[in-house]
């Protein structure tokens, strides 16, 4: 039935070169992964032998394993053979994207017919294998990995990433359905992780990998569910349409994942998984390479050059689409990031506001569009937590099992000093999306606030694993070391957050921090009169009347039991300071203790 790439299994017994591979998965429209018999160690790259010892081989492979796996996945492929997919299950039109030159061909007609041989002869000797697990006994988790960008000139990356996040955000709106959230599974694009061991960190069941090949306006998309445990292949097809069906598409591979998975599909479930679709697709285009920059690109450096290509795209879109909700919370969310690195934050602040109100106008039960209009309310010169919570608690109920809700719930909370809820609804984020740096760095901001310092470096560290450019968390360690008096690591810190951003418009207060922390006095108020300058100079008065200007809903009973207040813990006016935030945090856990 023209399904080739389900009956193709690779067996590699050297590293292929790099034209080959490029070869070979341009054939087969997707990302090649074989079975290896590959021994390898310093400057040797050959057939791995019986004999060989895994210990000395730097892929640790052992030869029999290798045969078991290969006699699994015959057998897989032979059944699948006995009970073919009909025909009508696969999508084509008559018009085919280009194919590759004859000789490419014949190379890989060659090659098919060495793996055939290999398959029948792995089916004859290993015939007596168990038979496959069903459909029902599966567990119903997916990762949904970025789809890999085919087209010739390789530079359709944004389009594939768009493609695969719509997917990813269809499935999710079934909450029958584990789906990992796009900040993990996004993790390991262009990482060459074998799939067991990605299903393995993400605590998935399942796979979904692709590509998609992009030329003028004709697609080749193909799909495929895969078995992590074994790397079978449940369910693959291959889409060959025009970009303006790509909506379709997407609920199309949307639907037969979930089908597949659940076994069932109501008409309920299928409108919840339907990708909706704007008025343009070139809008769509240009949102798609607007958010690609935003946050690949200028969300984890701050450069200038990058915020400005995010706004040229995003302002296309609109330009081209004046009703598009998303896009304006789009570029409300990009403008939000702005103020993090820049000094004309009142600026930014106003453009974002304006821009999540027109997205809110155009479509008030837009998730992105409300988060937007959340973080104008909380990230302003005097914060209004209580309009931020409105907007916030309108989400939740739009869907409450968001992982976007979850996660800027936890936010939230953290900013409130309510520790449980935090803890609760960020720990509901991280189980959806156990890579997600900003759901960690939320979880030890608040183990900082409370000086656990164990959880804050547990969590701290794993940020670091995933990213070690943060500049966030390095400003944290930075602090934390300060307060402990470990100077040459705060130093070591300050030089990492100069090599990541050299303008870093902070860097002054963080000079101060190290100049207090060295009883450096009159060098760190220099630098900035702030009010944990204060606290490593161990100034009680000045310390006691910044405490005092800063909201109060920052603060909790237990946080001010912490040692960081320890100077002051007799003084008059902290006593009154606690007394006040009592009957305050008692108020406060009235107001936002809950949802409903």
């Amino acid at each position: 039935n023209g399904n080739v790439a389900s009956r193709i299994l690779p067996i590699k017994i050297h590293d292929l070169d790099a034209e080959d591979k490029i070869l070979i998965e341009n054939e087969i429209g997707g990302v090649l992964r074989a079975i290896e018999f590959i021994f390898k160690s310093s400057g040797v790259n050959r057939s791995l032998t019986s004999t060989d010892n895994p210990d000395k081989n730097s892929n640790k492979t052992f030869y029999r394993d290798q045969i078991n796996k290969v006699a699994n996945a015959t057998k897989e492929i032979i059944s699948a053979l006995k009970n073919p997919t009909p025909q009508s299950a696969r999508t084509t039109t008559n018009q085919q994207l280009p194919t590759n030159p004859p000789k490419a061909k014949f190379k890989l007609i060659l090659a098919g017919a060495i793996v055939l041989a290999l398959i029948i002869a792995g089916y004859i000797f290993f015939s007596k294998q168990s038979p496959l697990s069903t459909i029902e006994t599966l567990d119903k988790s997916v990762a949904v990995l970025a789809f890999a960008d085919m087209s010739p000139q390789k530079d359709q990356e944004w389009f594939s990433d768009g493609i695969t996040e719509e997917i990813l955000n269809s499935l999710a709106n079934l909450h029958e359905l584990k789906v990992t959230a796009r900040t993990s599974s996004f993790y390991f694009k262009g990482k060459d992780v074998p799939l067991d061991e990605i299903a393995n960190k993400l605590g998935v069941a399942h796979i979904v990998e692709g590509s998609v090949r992009k030329m003028e306006n004709r697609l080749r998309i193909t799909a495929q569910l895969i078995r992590a445990s074994d790397g079978f292949h449940i369910w693959s097809q291959t889409y060959d349409r025009s970009t303006e069906d790509i909506f379709q598409v997407q609920t199309e591979i949307a639907e037969s994942i979930a089908k597949t998975l659940l076994n069932e599909l109501t008409p309920e479930k299928k409108s919840k998984l339907a990708v909706s679709k704007p008025a343009s697709v070139e809008a769509y285009e240009y949102y798609l390479r607007g958010i690609k920059v935003h946050l690949d690109k200028y969300f984890t450096t701050g450069n200038e050059d990058y915020f400005k290509e995010s706004e040229r795209y995003l302002l296309k879109a609109i330009s081209l689409d004046p009703a598009y909700a998303d896009a304006y919370g789009a570029l409300a969310d990009l403008y939000d990031t702005r103020s993090n690195f820049t000094t004309e934050k009142k600026k930014y602040y106003g453009e974002r506001d304006s821009l999540a109100l027109i997205g809110y106008r155009l479509n008030p039960n837009s998730i992105q569009t409300l988060i937007a209009l959340f973080w104008s309310q909380l990230k302003r010169e005097t914060p209004n937590h209580d309009s931020a919570f409105y907007y916030l608690k309108k989400a939740y109920h739009v869907d409450s099992e968001d992982i976007k809700v979850s996660r800027v719930l936890g936010d939230f909370y953290v900013r409130v000093s309510m520790k449980e809820s935090c803890e609760k609804f960020t720990n509901k984020s991280i189980a959806k999306s156990p890579l997600d740096v900003s759901a960690l760095f939320t979880l030890s901001s608040l183990y900082l606030k409370y000086d656990d310092l164990d959880l804050f470096m547990k969590y701290a560290n794993k940020i670091i694993e995933l990213d070690s450019n943060n500049l966030p968390i390095h400003y944290l360690l930075l602090f934390t070391y300060t307060t402990h008096k470990k100077i040459a690591e705060a130093k070591r810190e300050f030089e990492i957050i100069k090599k990541i951003k050299p303008d870093f418009h902070r860097m002054h207060i963080l000079e101060g921090y190290i100049l207090a922390a060295q009883g450096n006095k009159e060098e760190a108020l220099k630098k900035d009169k702030d009010i944990n300058v204060y606290m490593l100079l161990g100034m009680k008065n000045e310390f006691l009347t910044e405490l005092n200007k800063q909201s109060i809903n920052l603060y909790s009973p237990e946080e001010l039991k912490t040692g960081y207040y320890d100077f002051v813990r007799n003084e008059p006016a902290f006593k009154d300071f606690q007394e006040r935030l009592k009957v305050d945090y008692e108020k406060r856990l009235a107001k936002y203790g809950t949802l409903e």
